[in-house]
């Protein structure tokens, strides 16, 4: 564990916490989760809470989870989660930790905080053997890109439960029936009909080392304005004006098939992507693109039709993270493809899937109209077959 460098004080109070066994609730456990970041990233997020699930599984008795995040994001990002009981934004000293049973810590750098919170604020409950709530870290799973070991110990069995588990971490993000309906609406009124076909495109992320070549990414744009019947959905978040950019790019006859959501809010943009109107989500890998497929995850427990799920793909490739993050984002049984480019054994560069994962895969710029649409043709024909205006234009060359 990570503390070579604590101080003789802080390293017994972690002793000291490691052997106390404060009773549970009996028919309520209350547990708070301490959740806090140097950087909070939406993709980042989604795919932390994919392990609210599995936490609610593994305890035994019933458990109330409180999630304290100081930011507001988070907070819209886990509205509604039926594994969270509440969630508040109280700083770490603050919190009045008497009321739970247990502190998990998600975490190294809430991990160090906490720690300084106790030895001011309990130093002398803990030592004195007096009563304090249980404390574990889940860094190991919330922050898988950490590279220090944790100061306070992992939950016990937590792994296995997991391993045992596996169909309980998936990604999720719960929209009500109204904001369902308030995309529909909104979209009604930007003239997308609910039986019309709408492509939503991500232009954006958090670096332009994960997109496509601006170039590439405008003539992919324009193959889908001349060979479909679909309006296209981009998204101006920050009210920037793109459809200005656009038009310079496209020209003024082609808007007329774009739709720009301007500056309607995180939620409000989530809801748009459950549309019955929408058949392809397509974007670099990007904080939306998860909540695409985290929306549809809900949708289809709760008995939406897995083949009326649009067509979610999110493309990929070498960047300044390890590779391994990429399955841990992406990997799994989930509602969406991930596609990365590389060359095969005869030196000819293709797309594959990250299921077919090979380390010798390049960077974003790599991509091409023609790799991209050749793909799709090979490998999801009978979902895209209702976009094209003549079957020529997804079956033949493009």
């Amino acid at each position: 564990m990570h503390r070579d460098n604590l101080s003789p004080k802080e390293l017994l109070l972690v002793n000291r916490i490691e052997m106390l066994q404060r009773p549970t609730g009996g028919d309520s456990m209350k547990v708070l989760l301490l959740y806090d970041f140097p950087l909070h990233f939406i993709g980042d997020t989604i795919c932390r809470f994919c392990y609210l699930k599995a936490l609610c599984g593994f305890f035994e008795e019933s458990v109330e989870i409180e999630v304290n995040c100081p930011n507001g994001m988070v907070h819209q990002l886990i509205r509604n989660n039926p594994y969270v009981s509440a969630v508040s934004q109280t700083p770490l000293m603050e919190i009045d930790y008497m009321q739970y049973h247990m502190i998990i810590i998600t975490s190294i750098e809430t991990e160090l905080a906490f720690l300084n919170m106790l030895s001011i604020r309990y130093a002398d409950t803990v030592l004195e053997g007096s009563p304090f709530p249980q404390v574990f870290s889940v860094t190991a799973y919330f922050d898988k890109l950490a590279k220090l070991d944790t100061i306070f110990s992992s939950l016990p069995g937590l792994g296995d439960y997991i391993q045992d588990n596996a169909d309980a971490v998936q990604k999720e993000l719960f929209l009500t029936a109204g904001e369902i309906e308030w995309g529909g609406n909104w979209l009604r009124g930007q003239g997308v009909k609910e039986d019309d076909n709408l492509i939503v495109m991500f232009d954006d992320s958090s670096r332009k080392i994960k997109q496509l070549n601006m170039e590439v990414y405008f003539d992919l744009l324009q193959y889908y304005i001349d060979n479909t019947n679909a309006k296209i959905l981009i998204y101006d978040e920050k009210g920037i004006g793109k459809d200005t950019f656009y038009e310079a790019w496209l020209g003024s006859e082609q808007m007329a098939r774009l739709v720009f959501a301007r500056q309607l809010g995180l939620r409000n943009d989530i809801s748009l992507l459950a549309d019955k109107a929408v058949k392809l989500i397509f974007g670099p890998c990007t904080g939306m693109m998860h909540c695409a497929a985290a929306v549809y995850g809900v949708l289809v427990n709760n008995g939406f039709p897995r083949e009326n799920v649009p067509l979610i793909i999110t493309y990929t490739g070498k960047d300044i993270e390890d590779p391994t993050t990429k399955w841990d984002w992406w990997g799994g049984k989930q509602l969406s493809y991930c596609i990365l480019v590389g060359d095969n054994d005869n030196g000819q560069r293709e797309i594959f899937l990250l299921e077919q994962y090979r380390h010798d895969y390049l960077s974003c710029k790599n991509f091409t109209v023609a790799l991209i649409t050749g793909f799709l043709r090979a490998n999801f024909t009978q979902q895209l077959q209702p976009l094209f205006n003549h079957s020529s234009h997804i079956i033949g060359n493009s």
